[in-house]
């Protein structure tokens, strides 16, 4: 590297021939440049002595380039362009205020959102754009700020913070587990039950059968009704009053607080693997970027576990 920067001339003389080059000038060179024309005049003749050929001759009463000083400057007004693009990306990136936050569909749908939308009401001018998708996204691409990634799925990633491990809980909506007079675990065998299994390659969360022996029933059969995919769907399904649901707290958090839910047997069973935010190095050099992680990684340590 000592011998590659050794053969280029100083950035001065470059600016100044590229300037000169630009305005067909020393005069106009000089006044671009904020220096004397004399200045201008000096750092073309010290890159021609350091490429060691004429770059610049006189014509009439002014200067002009010749055959070489023509090849050389189409080639050094691409690299300045090249640098004016990678200075323009950087400042770019710093004064951002839009995020784009990657998470699964059903955590978007549920705790995320709410978490996303009390972060806004601090920070108004940050603009998130939020993705819903089951698949891992690049998030070195420069499209994807951050993740919210669970459990094993997070191992590509460079950067990324646990965030919290979630639990289960049977949730229903108030006028079904009312009328079933629920005294006992045992009780919910009567109702329609609400199953969740993970498409993909996740971690399988807790079923029936697992939440169960969890509170020391061994029931031979679990009479499941229906049987979701996404967890916001399952949840859904509750809330209408379908049956009862095994869905994880952070996901109900609303839906107990407005009513809408109830959880007839408060015996949470934690999740097999936690929840995860990863980011690329380019979202902590935005404008909220920094902001939005901290928010993120305070608001769910130590709320559900």
């Amino acid at each position: 590297m000592k011998g590659t920067i050794a053969r280029l001339p100083s950035v001065r003389a470059l600016l100044a021939f590229d300037s000169l080059a630009r305005l067909g000038s020393i005069s106009q060179a000089a006044l671009d440049l904020h220096v004397s024309a004399g200045a201008v005049s000096q750092q073309i003749r010290l890159l021609e002595r350091h490429l060691g050929v004429p770059l610049v001759e006189r014509s009439g009463r002014g200067v002009a380039l010749t055959p070489l000083g023509r090849s050389y400057h189409s080639q050094v007004s691409v690299a300045f362009d090249a640098l004016l693009r990678a200075q323009d990306k950087i400042e770019r990136i710093r004064g951002a205020t839009d995020i784009t936050i990657s998470a699964l569909p059903s955590v978007l749908a549920t705790w995320l959102a709410t978490s996303l939308v009390k972060f806004r009401e601090r920070h108004s001018a940050a603009a998130l754009h939020l993705i819903g998708s089951e698949a891992e996204p690049a998030i070195d691409d420069e499209k994807v700020d951050f993740r919210i990634s669970y459990g094993h799925r997070v191992r590509p990633y460079q950067h990324f913070a646990e965030l919290f491990v979630d639990s289960v809980v049977p949730v229903g909506a108030p006028l079904l587990a009312n009328a079933a007079a629920l005294q006992r675990p045992a009780d919910l065998l009567k109702l329609p039950l609400i199953a969740i299994e993970w498409d993909g390659d996740f971690t399988p969360a807790p079923s029936w059968i697992d939440w169960f022996r969890s509170v020391g029933l061994t029931p031979g059969s679990v009479p499941v009704g229906l049987t979701f995919s996404l967890s916001s769907a399952a949840i859904a399904a509750a809330v209408a009053g379908h049956g009862i649901a095994l869905a994880q707290l952070s996901m109900v958090e609303a839906e107990l607080e407005a009513g809408r839910l109830v959880v007839p047997f408060r015996f949470p069973l934690p999740l097999p693997e936690p929840y995860f935010i990863a980011w690329s190095p380019a979202a902590l050099k935005k404008v909220y970027g920094p902001l939005l992680l901290s928010w993120m990684v305070a608001a769910r340590r130590g709320r559900i576990s």
